[in-house]
């Protein structure tokens, strides 16, 4: 109520160019350049630093908390499992990763990179050997995404030529 801060970490490396709440115990994931670092404000420690080659532009977390997933400006994916630091990377998009959501259920991660939306299966062990689903409706670059509420793979998208598609994703 009184405007003041309740907790503040110690400057990170660079620039934040993210921050969220994965769900789980009171945890911050703040984002610079050369990876992620995952805070306990109540314990006012670091739990983890999750490294990446470069600059993460877009961040998102499960919503069980078990997955966190930077975009990068090199136009890949960095993944990590939280418990053990474990990673991954995906390549191949054709411009910077910069919005990642994952669904209400956490079974499905949504990217954006120019034109294109790709969906991630995160079910089991993760998205590692699996291909993604390419959505390929947009003629320009996607602007805007979200997953439907309640309806774990439909997702709404939008881009600069004013258009609104929406999704049914299927394995």
């Amino acid at each position: 109520r009184s405007g003041r801060a309740r907790w503040n970490s110690a400057p990170l490396s660079s620039t934040v160019t993210n921050v969220l709440w994965p769900r789980g115990r009171l945890r911050v994931a703040a984002s610079s350049y050369r990876g992620v670092t995952i805070f306990e404000p109540e314990t006012d420690r670091i739990t983890n630093t999750l490294e990446a080659p470069g600059a993460i532009s877009g961040l998102t977390a499960a919503p069980n908390g078990r997955w966190v997933v930077g975009g990068s400006q090199d136009a890949t994916l960095h993944g990590w499992k939280v418990d053990d630091g474990s990673d991954f990377q995906m390549s191949g998009f054709p411009a910077t990763v910069s919005h990642l959501a994952f669904e209400d259920g956490g079974r499905w991660m949504a990217c954006e990179s120019a034109e294109v939306l790709t969906c991630w299966d995160f079910s089991g062990r993760g998205p590692t050997g699996r291909a993604g689903v390419v959505l390929t409706g947009h003629q320009t670059a996607v602007t805007a995404f979200a997953w439907a509420p309640g309806h774990r793979a439909t997702l709404i998208s939008g881009d600069q030529d004013g258009n609104v598609l929406v999704w049914r994703i299927t394995s």
